[in-house]
């Protein structure tokens, strides 16, 4: 539930502007967003549970979202690219 609230909160924070370029991004491949949100949420779970001082911070946490994170898109993505 926490990563919902941090995702939403992302969002709500941006401009107009932002908001914009992300729907630009998102609606010419709905698959991949939907996948690749799918990714956010499961890395940011798992790495949550492994380092839940610096999952969302700077440090060791965050570092291993980030590559959890790539490796979980391009899993997914290649799977219906191909």
């Amino acid at each position: 539930m926490r990563t919902f609230k941090v995702i939403f909160n992302t969002i709500r924070s941006m401009s107009f502007k932002k908001i914009l370029k992300l729907l630009s991004a998102v609606l010419p491949h709905p698959l991949f967003s939907i996948l690749s949100f799918y990714a956010t949420v499961k890395a940011f779970s798992i790495a949550q549970k492994l380092y839940p001082k610096t999952a969302s911070k700077n440090g060791e946490g965050n570092a291993f979202r980030h590559s959890l994170w790539c490796c979980l898109i391009m899993m997914y993505c290649s799977k219906i690219s191909s």
